[in-house]
């Protein structure tokens, strides 16, 4: 299926001073929508309000990756102008995946960055309350109502080319949505349980474990697979991936998450949570015990840096929590997890060779903290316990196939 869109795109030229002029413009072209019958997309989940047995979300496999349902729209509305789908191409919310404005966000930070000339043109834009209520933003907006791109005196050389670069951009995020016998699927991440600790700092209650549906969203910023960050060499995470008190499990693995509850002690609610249900087992592609013990290790990490940041020199002493600290070992610690974590990333073939840097960088990090009250009654220490309880449930210590980006 083929769409008509008003994709946006920054141009650049001079102004009549010389200066390097930089402009956002509004340009119309055709774009893909791929169309696949049920047999090609075939169910993997569901996801069914345990209550009443509605489907709150259906997933569909395409080639190795998992696409929901999207349903805030009317089919024959789909594609329209204002509608839900075209609001969430902009900004991308409800979707798994950046919008437009991201890539936007994006270019206006490194044009200030490495620019001595740091404005776009017709970026600013100030919503109205009911453009507010439609979920869209200031960029968002810049982006649907700028000037449509004319032959103006002032372009540069490079506008077609610029053009171009944008209409990619934009058609990869089209290339994220799908029709399945005419009904919108978008690129998502694979389903899975989370079960959250009480007495947590982001969950301030007491009582037993809680269960709820999240997705593989912890382990990544893309379903399509993590991007680097290119000062620390680390995958990006999700935004979740850092709190403790949550331990994750595959849609399929009910069994070992309730085994968990027993022998870790956390329990588990007496409340009702929706049901992921597998439709097809190969849809369930990630070993939950490599990719836990990675993401601890990448929490233990973190912690480090925190507390190396709060260092504080008094009379040319580096103090911590007002003691004197010698942070050698930590930050010889806190390098060779970083590398292990990074050849991990290259190969993805077990995640054994953490467990020795990991134990010496966490010893160290309680050392420093000897003596220091306990904030919350849940903290780092029981979020490693509970792992830890995870590692001797498995029948193998770690096994090598974990989550990896589908191929493209």
């Amino acid at each position: 299926m083929r769409i008509t869109f008003e994709h946006p795109a920054v141009v650049t030229g001079t102004w009549e001073n010389g200066h390097v002029r930089r402009d956002l413009v509004r340009v119309s072209d055709e774009f893909d929508i791929k169309e696949f019958t049920d047999a090609d997309a075939p169910r993997s989940f569901t996801v069914v309000d345990s209550d009443n047995g509605t489907v709150r979300s259906e997933y569909r496999t395409v080639d190795g990756r998992q696409y929901k349902a999207w349903n805030p729209d009317r089919q024959e509305n789909l594609f329209n102008p204002g509608s839900a789908l075209m609001n969430a191409v902009y900004t991308g919310g409800g979707l798994d995946f950046p919008g437009i404005t991201d890539i936007l966000k994006a270019e206006i930070a490194k044009v200030r960055r490495e620019s001595r000339y740091r404005n776009i043109e017709n970026t600013e834009r100030v919503p109205s309350k009911r453009e507010l209520l439609q979920g869209m933003d200031a960029l968002a907006l810049a982006c649907m109502k700028a000037p449509v791109l004319k032959k103006w005196k002032w372009l540069g050389l490079d506008t077609n080319a610029e053009v171009s670069d944008w209409r990619k951009r934009t058609a990869a995020i089209f290339d994220n949505v799908i029709l399945v016998e005419g009904q919108p699927y978008t690129l998502s991440f694979e389903p899975c349980y989370r079960l959250n600790a009480s007495g947590t700092t982001t969950s301030n209650r007491s009582g037993k474990g809680r269960l709820m549906v999240s997705s593989l969203a912890v382990y990544s910023d893309h379903p399509a697979g993590p991007s680097i960050d290119p000062e620390t060499g680390f995958e990006n995470l999700g935004k979740e991936a850092f709190l403790v008190g949550d331990q994750y499990f595959a849609a399929n693995d009910l069994e070992s998450l309730m085994q968990f509850t027993e022998e870790s002690q956390w329990g588990l609610e007496d409340r009702k949570c929706d049901t992921i249900v597998v439709h097809d087992e190969s849809a369930v592609t990630t070993d939950f015990i490599e990719m836990e013990a990675v993401r601890h290790a990448r929490i233990v990490h973190d912690r480090a840096r925190l507390m190396v940041g709060h260092i504080r020199k008094i009379d040319d002493v580096e103090q911590y929590s007002g003691r004197p600290i010698d942070k050698t070992a930590m930050l010889q610690g806190m390098d060779a997890l970083a590398q292990t974590i990074i050849d991990w990333q290259d190969t993805r073939t077990g995640s054994d060779r953490l467990s020795a840097p990991f134990d010496a960088l966490l010893d160290e990090m309680i050392r420093w903290e000897q003596g220091n009250q306990k904030i919350n009654s849940f903290d780092l220490l029981d979020q490693i316990k509970a792992f830890r309880v995870r590692e001797d449930m498995a029948d193998i210590s770690i096994a090598p196939s974990p989550w990896r980006s589908p191929s493209l």
